[in-house]
This record gives C-alpha cells, structure tokens and sequence, in this order.
C-alpha cells in the first residue's frame, strides 16, 4: 500500500495549500468538461424531448432519463409581477401562497360547512378594506367589521386541514414541493416516485380547476410582515427596490414582486380571483416532467386530467416600452448599514445579439476569482470587498437591465466605490479583450451550464424557463453555441454602446451619517 502523502509531504514537493488547491481545481475542470463533451456528443436536448400540446392550450415538455426511478414536475405559468396592473401589484406572488390553500376536496374537512364561512370572510373583508380605502380605518364601524372578520376567521380554521397537499406529496415520496414568482413567471414543483405521476396530476389539475382562496385576509397580513422585514432588515433588498423604481418610469419592470405597501393594503378576494381566471388557465401554462418518465403514459394522464380544463382565452396585448433614458439618475439611501454601490444600464433582452454580448461581458467582469473586477478591485486594489454583475435584471421577457453590485472596503465610500466600477467599463470598452481570456470566460460558462443540467432540476428549470420566457426551449440549446461566436471587438463596442452616463442608474447606500 503506498503512502499517505501529509500536507507537509505536499510542500515538501513544492505543492504548498494554494498548489494542492489548484489541482483539485483542475480535477473538476476537467470532469467538467468531459460532462460537456458526452453531453454536446450524446446528450444534446434536441431529440431527447418529446413536446406535446393539449387542445387547450397547455404545453408539455417531456425529457426522459436513465437513473433512479424519480420523476420532477414543474408547472410553470407565464404570469409574474409585470404583468400586474398599477395599484394592484403583489397579486402574482399573493396568489402562488394561496394555491398551497388547496381545493373544494383538498385543505378542508367538510366544504359544505366550510363555504358560508369562507363567503362571509369574503363580504366582511371587502367592506372592511373599502372603509380602509376611505380613510375611515378607524371608525367604530371598520372596528366593528375588524372583529367580526377575525370571529369568522377563527370560527373556519376548525374546517381547515393545514398543508394537507404538501403533507400528501410526502407520504408518497415527494420532495421539493414548492414554488416561487419572480417578474417573468410563477412555477409550482415537486419532485415524485415515478409512480406516483397520476396522484400529481389529480392534485395539480384540481388546484388549477378550483382553487379556494382560503385564509386569504390572515395569508395578506403574513405577506404584508414579509414585506416589512425585507425592507426594514435587508439593506440590499431596499436599495434593489429602489433601483428598479429610479430605472424604470413606466414599465411595470419598476415594481417589486412583493407589491408595494399600500396596494397590498387594498388587495381583495375578488380582484385576486379575476387575476387568477386571467392568467391561470391551461392555454399560459408549461409543463415539464423530467427523469423516470414514459412520455405516451404522461400525455395520456395529463389528456385525461388537464385536458377538460377550458382554455382561458387568454389575449396579452404589449406593454408600453420604457422611454429611453436621457440623463444619468443617482439615488442615495441612508441606513444604518455598510456602504454599497449599484449600477444600471438599460439594454435589450433576448434574442437580441447584444444580450448575447452582454451574457459574455457578464461572465468577463465577475465571473470567478480571475474574472476583472474580482481580480483588480477586490484582489489588487482592495478597493472592493465583493462584487458581482448580473445581465438581465429584473426579468428578461421585456427590454432589462444590466446590472453591477458592489461592497467597498473598509474606508472607501460608495461613491469611490462607483467611481472604480465606472473606470474598469470604461477600460473594457475602449479595448477589446483578448481573444484567450474571451475564450476562457465562454468555457467557463459552458462548464457551468453543463454542471446545472446533471440534475433532473436543472434540466426542468432550463427547460420551463426558456419555454416561457424566450417562447422556446431550445434558446437552451442555442445561447451557449452562439456565446462562442462573439468576438472580443462586439464585447468592446456593445460595452461602448451602453455603458454610458445617460443611461446609467446608480443607487448609494451611504451609512447613516457618513459620506457618500
């Protein structure tokens, strides 16, 4: 048996902790890229996923693969928070809590008992969120409705079965079950046995038929709390918030997920049915079902369970474009906290070629250690304690944002900070970069890429993703093999293009009584 080589061993042979480190780098690069080799050689998603199109509407994305008898299932529903109306937003990320509600058969113990309780919490509700809206939140008789409603609220839960979907899903070897809403989307998962693929669809056809909106008021106060600690605990969540709103004028891009205080005061039942008979139907909805899967078994079970669900009808009509940007805009927020340092651009989404660009100029500025702003301004220059970039904030359906962040060191204020950032955008657009460090920022965003679709997750993901945003999965396919046709003249020109102080938005967050 050879011998166990101690650290000290290692240095001994001039492999010191950075060295041994380095190597076990190399060791994952290059699983790494053997994982992208079988994958572009075997394992491309064309002709591995089978599509399918119920009569009314609903699309389903089937990706069958070898491994343990595991299936995931994503719904996946082309509705977020920029498709909400002014005055009304939070209604998207409000509506995915109250689908884990349940249903007229699922949540309750006699829904019969329970549906002139839930209508009265309706009226209640309502009359007492009218009298809000007037100003008359304090009268005797929005006091009179406030304790009624909360006499009706407990008077129902003894009707109520708590999480009995989720509670379902795991008595049958479910995992994962959960779901989340950003801008763009709202998605419902869940990870199942592979025979257990008719038990999801009963469920998820039922929540998608019927769903009851129950606890709605007491579900509106817990969003209404999250919403106050993000914006009075998370100094990055605050100043994000306020980004959006100084880029963006009039594209509901500007609005948070979690809805604005004041609109999530007057949201009602009524308002969050309509939104839901809008946007929930079959014809705006994705389904992916990826790992132990026989794609002619799940068309046949989601044709019988979806399948009668009517098509909503759903039209979406265009959002007015944002009005281009003209002047620099600059917002400082004081909080007691450490100095940060954003900045934004406006730029176009995809498939536009200069969004391919950006992904490119994305990976060159913070993609890893060796990237430029980690390497000059956190390593050399410690002006930066973290950084990071990010193409395509808030969302990618419309026109977006390219996005920098940045935490100063100890001593360097944010607006130096921002001066630092502003120079190394600078430096890339007057010169290219060359071609090695371009080559070797798109290998290593492929790695990456191929590193997320090893899982059965991922692949979902991917897949749902791109089908709703980009209006086809295969954008998948497509974006890492036209990465590698960019050139290092486009990353300078489209950096030229669009960092530019007209079109830059920067927010401070300056420490409660220090300097910017």
């Amino acid at each position: 048996m050879g011998k166990v080589l101690t650290q000290r061993d290692h240095e001994k042979r001039g492999l010191g902790k950075v060295s041994v480190r380095y190597i076990k780098s190399l060791i994952l690069l290059l699983f790494l890229l053997l994982s992208s080799v079988c994958f572009a050689n075997g394992g491309s998603l064309e002709g591995r996923v089978v599509e399918h199109t119920l009569k009314n509407g609903m699309r389903l994305l089937l990706l069958p693969r070898e491994g343990a008898p595991v299936v995931t299932l994503q719904i996946t529903f082309k509705v977020g928070s920029v498709d909400e109306v002014e005055g009304k937003t939070g209604m998207a990320h409000l509506f995915e809590h109250m689908l884990f509600k349940g249903t007229t058969t699922l949540g309750t113990r006699d829904w019969e008992a329970e549906r002139p309780i839930f209508e009265k919490i309706e009226e209640v509700g309502a009359a007492l969120d009218s009298l809000r809206a007037r100003g008359e939140g304090e009268s005797e008789r929005a006091k009179t409705l406030a304790a009624e409603l909360a006499e009706l609220q407990q008077s129902e839960r003894k009707y109520i079965v708590k999480d009995e979907i989720d509670a379902i899903y795991s008595r049958n070897g479910g995992t994962g079950f959960n779901a989340f809403t950003t801008p763009d989307m709202t998605s419902y998962i869940v990870s199942l046995p592979a025979g257990r693929i008719e038990l999801w669809a009963a469920i998820e056809s039922e929540r998608m038929r019927e769903p009851v909106l129950r606890e709605f008021y007491v579900e509106r106060d817990v969003v209404k709390e999250e919403r106050r600690q993000r914006r009075e605990g998370e100094p990055v969540a605050r100043i994000m918030e306020e980004l959006k709103a100084a880029a963006f004028t009039t594209h509901p891009y500007r609005n948070p997920v979690i809805g604005w205080p004041e609109d999530l005061d007057a949201l009602g039942l009524a308002d969050t049915r309509t939104f839901y008979k809008k946007y929930y139907g079959p014809d705006n909805a994705v389904v992916t079902a990826v790992g132990a899967v026989d794609p002619d078994d799940f068309i046949e079970v989601c044709e019988r369970y979806f399948g009668p669900i009517p098509s909503s009808g759903f039209r979406r009509y265009p959002l007015t474009s944002e009005p281009k940007q003209v002047e620099a805009r600059r917002v400082e927020v004081r909080l007691d906290a450490e100095p940060i340092a954003l900045l934004a651009y406006h730029k176009p989404t995809l498939p536009h070629r200069d969004d391919y660009v950006l992904d490119v100029v994305d990976g060159i500025l913070s993609y890893g250690r060796s990237s430029r702003l980690v390497r000059s301004l956190v390593e050399e220059k410690r002006i930066l304690t973290s950084v990071s970039t990010q193409n395509g904030s808030p969302g990618a359906r419309y026109d977006n944002l390219f996005l920098l962040y940045a935490e100063p060191a100890p001593g360097v204020t944010a607006d130096e900070a921002l001066k630092a950032l502003r120079e190394e955008l600078a430096l890339l657009a007057a010169i290219p970069p060359t071609r090695e460090e371009l080559v070797r920022v798109v290998r290593k965003m492929e790695a990456d890429m191929v590193r997320s679709l090893l899982s059965d997750g991922g692949l979902s993901r991917r897949l749902s993703y791109f089908e709703t945003v980009a209006g086809d999965w295969r954008y998948a396919e497509e974006h890492p093999r036209i990465l590698k046709t960019v050139t290092p003249e486009e990353v300078s020109a489209v950096c030229a293009k669009y960092f530019t102080p007209e079109n830059e938005t920067s927010v401070l967050l300056i420490p409660a009584g220090g300097e910017g």
